[in-house]
């Protein structure tokens, strides 16, 4: 899941009641290990791509399973759309914008990326 999706995870009320408390957490964001105490996972990165590894739901609402990694996947289900990450070449910016456009969807263009290079891309 990117981290968009994770917030709105996180933040999801479906998911989480006002007494419900996630314990011994780990997460991947972009590969790196991150555990609960170590970040803020309200912070994670709109683009970062993240990872549920493990971690436990406490007081959990009806149906929300115990399983933090199964939880998200059982809010996935229950989304009435999904989120993407992709990268366009810029040559094929103005299609993939029609295509888009043309299927009804709705998309918001990320900021430049710089690469390793420094140059600036997207």
């Amino acid at each position: 899941m990117i981290g968009a999706e994770f917030k709105r995870f996180y933040s999801d009320p479906i998911v989480w009641g006002p007494d419900t408390f996630h314990d011994d957490i780990l997460i991947r964001v972009d590969g790196a290990n991150a555990i609960d105490s170590d970040i803020d996972l309200s912070s994670v990165p709109d683009t970062a791509v993240v990872e549920i590894e493990y971690g436990e739901i406490g007081e959990g609402l009806p149906g929300v399973p115990d399983d933090i990694a199964d939880a998200a996947n059982w809010w996935r289900e229950r989304q009435s759309s999904v989120q993407y990450l992709v990268n366009v070449p810029r040559t094929q910016v103005e299609t993939f914008e029609a295509t888009l456009a043309n299927l009804g969807l709705e998309f918001a263009q990320m900021s430049a990326t710089v690469a390793l290079d420094g140059a600036a891309n997207g």
